[in-house]
């Protein structure tokens, strides 16, 4: 069985994001020192996207294991977050200038759906796979309230959205 080996650009994006130092302990890490951790680990249904890697040291992750930390569901929607918003998150096509200015109104959650983790907050909801975005809505504006010029007429849905 071959090794999984991550894509530099997401050891290169994580080791930016956590500063160069271990995630869990804080401890300075060189580039190819540290090992990147799966937060909500695979073995739980993780996924290999930047906003559950984390840098870590190779003790930490030792320690660490296939355990699930209690606070999962708030780190990972915080690393969504900042993926979104450092633009390391493929996207939907035209959803760039949409979805980061919903999420910076903040993630209110994370759930588990057949193909990867749904982050929902008060002004979206988007799917992801293992590695991008693959569908996004936004709730339709209430009364009163006027409709964003890139918001489709129909309310919350795009043209490629399928019917649930």
């Amino acid at each position: 069985m071959r090794p999984y080996v991550f894509d530099k650009t997401k050891r290169r994006y994580c080791y930016l994001r956590e500063g160069g130092r271990c995630f869990y302990c804080g401890k300075p890490l060189s580039f190819g020192g540290g090992t990147l951790d799966h937060h909500l680990p695979r073995a739980r249904g993780g996924p290999s996207a930047v906003y559950n890697l984390v840098l870590c040291c190779r003790a930490c992750n030792r320690e660490k294991g296939d355990a699930v930390p209690p606070d999962w569901e708030g780190t990972v929607c915080a690393l969504f977050s900042r993926a979104v918003g450092d633009g390391a998150l493929p996207l939907p096509p035209g959803e760039g200038r949409r979805l980061s200015p919903a999420v910076a109104q903040g993630v209110a959650g994370v759930r588990p759906w057949s193909e990867g983790l749904c982050f929902f907050g008060p002004a979206f909801t988007a799917w992801c796979d293992g590695h991008r975005v693959t569908k996004v809505r936004y709730p339709p504006p209430r009364r009163g309230e006027k409709r964003p010029p890139d918001t489709p007429a129909g309310g919350g849905r795009t043209e490629w959205e399928e019917d649930n």
